[in-house]
């Protein structure tokens, strides 16, 4: 389900995060964007309040994972807001690590999971021992047209 200002607001609370008024007013900002947004996106709609703490608030933000960094077409950096899970992490058939497919077409962010690719990471950090250290993250965007735009396509 999608987050809340509320529910965001909380888990920063519930992580020892301050919530200042205007990280509140970047939070509300957030919250209403309905697909991927930068920085300068959150920086535009919000003049009075200082680049500074847009991304100091958005960087607090990705590390308490309410939101993800995205590698959108053409390397651009954006973020997207995370689901709001109600349990804890990996309960109920929802991982905590997830990967990216990004629509071309209306920049709609999915989040899935693959076992198959996890497997794949495990084999590859097994088949290059010794000459990196061990993998302990990645990150996986896949560049698709979604369903619903695939649906509304006049061909």
């Amino acid at each position: 389900m999608p987050r809340t200002p509320d529910s965001i607001v909380t888990a920063l609370l519930e992580r020892n995060a301050r919530v200042t008024a205007p990280r509140r007013e970047i939070i509300d900002c957030i919250s209403q964007v309905p697909r991927t947004f930068t920085a300068e996106d959150v920086c535009g709609e919000l003049p009075h309040i200082g680049r500074a703490t847009v991304y100091r608030t958005l960087k607090i933000l990705q590390d308490a994972d309410i939101i993800c960094k995205v590698v959108m077409p053409g390397d651009e950096m954006a973020y997207s807001v995370s689901a709001d899970l109600d349990h804890e992490p990996g309960a109920a058939n929802i991982p905590p690590h997830h990967h990216h497919a990004v629509c071309t077409v209306c920049t709609a962010v999915r989040y899935f999971n693959a076992e198959a690719i996890e497997r794949a990471i495990k084999a590859l950090s097994l088949s290059v021992e010794g000459v990196m250290g061990e993998i302990i993250d990645h990150r996986i965007e896949v560049y698709d047209v979604c369903p619903r735009c695939v649906a509304t396509d006049p061909e």
